[in-house]
């Protein structure tokens, strides 16, 4: 599930990026998303190297699991921001070290699912998808936000709104969540671009995203 949910972020960026393009040359897609790819594998890997030690001496808690986002905040140097479409895709994170809460949290869970402890993304109808974290021990869930840390599950749910009452549990199949989020994340990116004045660019943006919804929706 982690190389996949990497390698269709990787692609929908790449497709998003070459739309904003006047014209598009043959055999520029694969190596865009490679540079992707690259670039989220390498840093995925510098944040386990920061975190690895931190939970293999304090344990996966609530606490740790806070500073351990903290450290990472630190020495990413990643920003969020919401604003524009790029952010709910890679290329924001890649050239600017910005991305939305959304991306933000894909990116931690791929840097936790790492060892220590089962990682995975909850919560369908949220307005981005939180972290829950489970040890082997089967201590109690902890969840994660990039912005506003990590909680027992009593204690985040006063930041969320959810008419799902099994919204914490693990109810997809790792291809309905892949699947799942690279559909929000396309949503939030056409949302973004039917603000403002349109133009030629923007157009194809949003065709692309169609696009992309209507082939995810019909597998």
């Amino acid at each position: 599930m982690e190389f996949d949910l990497l390698c269709s972020l990787a692609l929908m960026s790449a497709a998003s990026q070459l739309a904003e393009k006047d014209t598009y040359e043959a055999g520029t897609l694969r190596p865009l998303v490679q540079t992707y790819t690259q670039f989220l594998e390498d840093r995925v890997v510098q944040a386990r190297e920061q975190v690895s030690g931190h939970f293999a001496k304090n344990g996966v808690t609530v606490p740790s699991v806070k500073e351990a986002i903290e450290q990472i905040q630190k020495e990413q140097q990643f920003e969020r921001q919401d604003t524009l479409a790029e952010y709910f895709t890679l290329q924001g994170l890649l050239e600017e070290g910005k991305a939305s809460e959304y991306v933000l949290n894909l990116f931690l869970c791929l840097v936790f699912s790492g060892g220590h402890a089962e990682c995975t993304l909850v919560g369908v109808d949220l307005v981005f998808r939180w972290l829950r974290l489970s040890t082997a021990k089967k201590q109690n869930l902890i969840f994660a936000t990039w912005s506003y840390g990590a909680f027992e599950r009593k204690n985040m749910e006063k930041f969320i709104k959810s008419v799902d009452s099994q919204w914490f549990k693990k109810q997809e199949t790792p291809l309905q969540n892949r699947k799942n989020i690279i559909c929000a994340l396309l949503k939030r990116q056409l949302s973004l671009l039917a603000n403002g004045a349109t133009s030629a660019s923007k157009e194809r943006q949003v065709s692309i995203c169609k696009e992309q919804l209507l082939f995810l929706l019909a597998v």
